[in-house]
């Protein structure tokens, strides 16, 4: 068993570990530092010494396809959008890795798939979705002890600046004047037309709208309990009690008493299908925007996106918001934060104060005395 330094075009150095067996040296896998590589070299000589001993039969080498799918499928289960896991996983993760032996996938060879995503054309945040989901694959080779490092944690800055998606969640645009919201209101009708008022004053998406239930609206309470959504559960598999505010108390009553029905959707299909399809929402949002010579923001932007920037500069708490959108995290809410009206305190305005009226201007007479007395040191 060896272990030998590399040196990469980029200056860094790695390390591969090589086990000599029948007379030759074969290749074992490559390890960011020699701590890891030494890891990968004691486990090597256990097994190889277990197998000598009869105590166990040696590893088959597994190649990253046949392990790789059945996880992506196994994520079907377990999270909503699994689906794309799957989809990403065998269109773009397997041609490239597929045959390769899983502990032989280093950074090396992630910045090789990386450079061959980029020149086929892949988009920034497909690729960016594509390394995630091989990183989380990977990491779970190393719980189980299979594999010594997680290469993918070992990618530098560089490298990751090549597949970081371009757009920055805070500059996402939103209806910014509230009297447009307004009008945007009025030029819509029928069930749209509340289905933006929900959007919009409530913060649900899409999905949650077309499949909210009038069981889950309570008006004396003003609240609504969010809970599903039209494809089944809510993104987060978790429900959320939102408030109903003075603008959608008045929409949302007089719409239920139109109904005349306690049970079923709030908006209910009008044709084929068991929902009201998304398309109507944009194109009736599109046709209204024209009307009023507005930007062509998309139904996201105009509904749940204004909502949480007029909440946060509104003075509303951040947590709260998090709540009510149903983050995981408050670090995915804090893309609002910079809407703050208070987002800088006294305090800080106060910070690193110099008076520059209190330091006095030197003379003319001073400047020229400094200027000779520089000259002759000179």
């Amino acid at each position: 068993m060896a272990i030998r330094k590399h040196k990469t075009k980029a200056g860094r150095n790695t390390y591969s570990v090589y086990l000599k067996e029948n007379g030759s040296w074969k290749y074992i896998a490559t390890a960011p530092t020699r701590d890891d590589a030494k890891a990968l070299e004691r486990r090597e000589r256990e097994q190889a010494w277990q197998v000598g001993q009869g105590l166990r039969k040696r590893e088959i080498e597994d190649t990253f396809k046949p392990m790789a799918v059945p996880w992506a499928e196994q994520r079907l289960k377990t999270h909503k959008r699994g689906c794309d896991d799957v989809w990403r996983m065998k269109k773009h993760l397997v041609p490239f890795f597929g045959e390769s032996q899983v502990k032989k996938i280093d950074v090396a060879l992630l910045r090789e798939f990386i450079s061959h995503s980029i020149s086929v054309g892949m988009g920034a945040t497909t690729l960016n979705q594509c390394v995630r989901l091989l990183g989380r694959f990977l990491n779970e080779l190393v719980i189980d002890g299979r594999l010594p490092t997680n290469p993918v944690a070992h990618l530098d800055r560089a490298t990751r600046k090549l597949f970081k998606p371009k757009h920055d969640p805070k500059n996402t645009p939103f209806i910014r004047a509230k009297t447009e919201i307004a009008g945007i209101y009025r030029e819509l009708s029928g069930d749209v037309q509340i289905m933006f008022a929900v959007g919009v004053f409530a913060g649900l998406r899409t999905g949650e709208i077309l499949g909210l239930h009038i069981e889950d609206v309570d008006l004396v309470r003003r609240t609504i309990l969010v809970r599903r959504s039209y494809d089944s559960t809510t993104k987060d598999y978790d429900s959320r009690l939102v408030p109903i505010n003075d603008s959608l108390l008045p929409v949302l009553t007089t719409w239920l008493t139109k109904l005349r029905r306690d049970m079923g959707l709030v908006f209910p299909p009008t044709g084929h299908g068991d929902f009201v399809k998304e398309h109507r929402l944009r194109d009736e949002l599109r046709i209204a925007q024209k009307k009023l010579g507005s930007r062509g923001l998309t139904w996201y932007q105009s509904t749940r996106h204004t909502f949480a920037s007029h909440w946060v500069e509104d003075g509303r708490p951040i947590l709260k918001l998090r709540d009510i959108l149903g983050h995981s995290t408050v670090k995915v809410t804090e893309r609002y934060a910079h809407l703050a009206p208070d987002a800088f305190v006294e305090a800080d305005y106060a910070a690193v104060f110099v008076d520059l009226k209190a330091v006095p201007t030197p003379s003319a007479t001073a400047r020229n005395e400094d200027a000779e007395h520089t000259g002759k040191e000179s």
